[in-house]
């Protein structure tokens, strides 16, 4: 096989956002505590989520969903509005049922009563999705983040976040415990500066001048 032609790698899930296989414990309700719009990326949406959990990238679909609840295309209304996210098993990429993440509640204060919304599932089908107005939510759901496979995917170690947090008067991840770690994770992948924050204190290797053939003088 051609390696040029080979898309596995396009299959693995991206550690520096929500996915659907992170909900398949179960759903989880989550307050949307920011949002980034990038007009140019495939996934120009992302929402910073509360409780240790990555970035949502929200599809086409569920931003149409999103768009219709809340009378508007704009981002803005939906920063401190809860939602509840679940893995639909019945989500297809490439004619495979792969799964993907879907919308079951959104805050009362944007959806003062439970509806059905309609989302396109494929070029002439749509499906059904049920959506609860939730009033007074709660936080539920383990995080999801995890912090090791974000910085594997980026290339950093927890060395370097270590040197980062000193420099900012944070203790270091070993006083922290999983759920705290989680939701360093989350912050971190929702603003790609912040992991350059931490990449502008990693030591740079010293390199022998140019002529030098690797030998001291």
């Amino acid at each position: 096989m051609n390696d040029d032609l080979d898309f596995a790698s396009t299959l693995a899930a991206k550690s520096d956002q929500l996915n659907a296989d992170d909900l398949a414990g179960g759903p989880i309700t989550v307050q949307i505590t920011g949002a980034r719009v990038a007009s140019r990326d495939d996934q120009p949406v992302s929402l910073r989520l509360s409780g240790g959990h990555m970035p949502w990238k929200p599809c086409k679909g569920m931003r149409r969903l999103l768009a219709e609840a809340a009378g508007s295309s704009s981002a803005k209304p939906w920063v401190g509005k809860w939602v509840r996210l679940f893995r639909d098993p019945r989500v297809k990429w490439g004619g495979q049922e792969t799964g993907g993440i879907r919308v079951s509640g959104i805050d009362a204060r944007i959806l003062p009563s439970s509806r059905t919304f309609r989302v396109r599932s494929g070029r002439n089908a749509h499906t059904k999705y049920p959506v609860e107005s939730l009033r007074a939510p709660q936080q539920e759901g383990a995080p999801t983040a995890d912090l090791d496979a974000l910085l594997d995917q980026v290339g950093l170690s927890r060395s370097d976040v270590d040197r980062w947090l000193q420099s900012v008067g944070k203790p270091s991840l070993d006083h922290g415990d999983d759920e705290s770690r989680a939701k360093l994770a989350g912050w971190l992948g929702a603003d790609p500066r912040r992991i350059e924050k931490v990449r502008e204190l990693v030591p740079v290797e010293e390199q022998p001048p140019e002529g030098l053939g690797g030998y001291p003088e």
